[in-house]
């Protein structure tokens, strides 16, 4: 039992290391509750925009609770989803619901923070599978 209790505190501290990070970039003042819904939000879109073994892999690298965060909602047989980096954008604004003055950099701030907690290359390798226009971000 103990085992899983700190497996179970591990992804917690994981999870919670990612939200500073992102939190760090992005300059919101550990406001986890909205960490959490921007961070949804792009791993959502994000998620939807790949071919499912692709998310896969990428989901495998998340830590547990992201990991359930990820997942949530998902069908595989609908994705990969084609929309533009501008679709992506307004689709993780709408999912948001947070006044951004520019929601692209808020996109770039996650992602980046999600780039440390991933082993080398991964984000580099969703990268080339995306859109060049997606590469931005």
């Amino acid at each position: 039992m103990t085992k899983q209790v700190s497996s179970i505190e591990s992804s917690y501290q994981k999870t919670l290391d990612l939200f500073h990070a992102i939190e760090r970039k992005t300059g919101w003042k550990e406001n986890h509750e909205v960490t959490y819904k921007a961070l949804r939000a792009v791993l959502h879109a994000l998620r939807d925009r790949m071919i499912p073994d692709e998310a896969v892999q990428f989901g495998s690298q998340l830590p547990l609770i992201v990991r359930g965060m990820y997942y949530e909602g998902w069908k595989p047989s609908k994705t990969p989803q084609k929309m533009s980096k501008d679709e992506f954008i307004q689709r993780i604004q709408g999912e948001t619901y947070i006044a951004q003055p520019n929601p692209e950099e808020m996109v770039k701030h996650i992602l980046e923070g999600i780039d440390e907690f991933m082993a080398p290359g991964t984000v580099e390798k969703i990268k080339n599978t995306l859109p060049k226009d997606f590469w931005v971000l």
